[in-house]
């Protein structure tokens, strides 16, 4: 028992001496980053994003759906068929436009060749007058006829002008009931199907990401906005516990507008915070989703400055 409790105390000495020994200031001796001159002349929360951005495609004419080309996540190329709309009365529009022109020409070539008859007349009754074979009232007379004959091709000309613009124009709503992408894209989201009646205010049918290098959308605190210039460099981390680098990236933009946080959902009142729109490019390409979140370290000394 006497043995037991000569060990304990023992080994609470050492302890003690351990702890004591740990617990000596280190005067002499401060750690280097005690002096370090931080690196970050600010940090800021930001986005993925693209710098096209996200293309929302809504139907540019009222209609049913007839077909659906592509499903979520296809690739597309520029002026390749998404979907086409019901076309029949598209296409009867067409039909009658072009009969319309038809029928204009039709009777503006008819009445060229009236007018082609009666200037000839005219100018044989002209020569007849003038000859003294007749008293000249014929021929004012097929003069005057001529140049009724001048007032009804002016008109006619029109009503073909006038028929040709129509048809032009059926066309162009025949041609809107196909949708096309606009530009080459990879499909995010198919929100319409065959026997859906859309129109341009139903909203989007589709939505692509275009093919465009990725960028980043930093919210950048009005505090910092001054010390963050075009060209300046930034490490890009993902906002989360891995904090994986993404590389480093440029500043392209400042924006000149102050604006609400939005990516700052931490506290309350990080929503009244006004904040600058700063857009930066990564010096390499990077595949990340859009919207994915980030941290800017905007780096200091980097880059060409635009202040004096």
């Amino acid at each position: 028992m006497i043995r037991s409790q000569t060990s304990f105390l023992l080994l609470t000495a050492l302890v003690t001496g351990m702890l004591g020994a740990c617990s000596h200031p280190q005067n002499d001796a401060q750690t280097p980053a005690a002096h370090e001159t931080p690196k970050y002349a600010a940090v800021a929360r930001g986005r993925i994003d693209i710098e096209a951005g996200l293309l929302p495609l809504d139907a540019s004419v009222s209609g049913v759906v007839a077909h659906v080309k592509v499903h979520t996540g296809d690739r597309v190329k520029r002026g390749e068929v998404l979907a086409k709309l019901h076309t029949d009365q598209a296409q009867a529009a067409v039909t009658v436009a072009r009969g319309t022109l038809q029928q204009a020409q039709a009777q503006a070539r008819l009445i060229a060749a009236k007018r082609k008859a009666a200037r000839h007349q005219a100018g044989l009754l002209a020569k007849a007058a003038a000859a003294g074979a007749d008293s000249g009232q014929h021929a004012a007379a097929a003069a005057e006829h001529v140049t009724e004959l001048d007032a009804q091709a002016a008109s006619a000309q029109a009503a073909v002008t006038v028929a040709q613009g129509h048809l032009q124009q059926a066309e162009r709503v025949l041609q809107l009931h196909t949708i096309r992408a606009p530009r080459d894209a990879q499909i995010v989201d198919v929100a319409t199907q065959p026997g859906q009646t859309v129109s341009p205010q139903s909203g989007p049918l589709f939505h692509l990401l275009p093919d465009a290098p990725r960028i980043v959308v930093a919210e950048l605190d009005s505090t910092f906005a001054d010390r963050v210039h075009a060209g300046m460099q930034a490490e890009i981390v993902l906002d989360d516990d891995s904090a994986q680098s993404l590389g480093r990236a440029h500043v392209i933009e400042v924006g000149q507008v102050y604006e609400t946080a939005r990516l700052d959902g931490d506290s309350p009142q990080r929503g009244h915070a006004r904040t600058v729109r700063c857009l930066l490019r990564f010096d390499h390409a990077v595949a990340r989703r859009i919207g994915q979140r980030v941290l800017v370290r905007f780096l200091k000394g980097t880059g060409p400055s635009t202040h004096g």
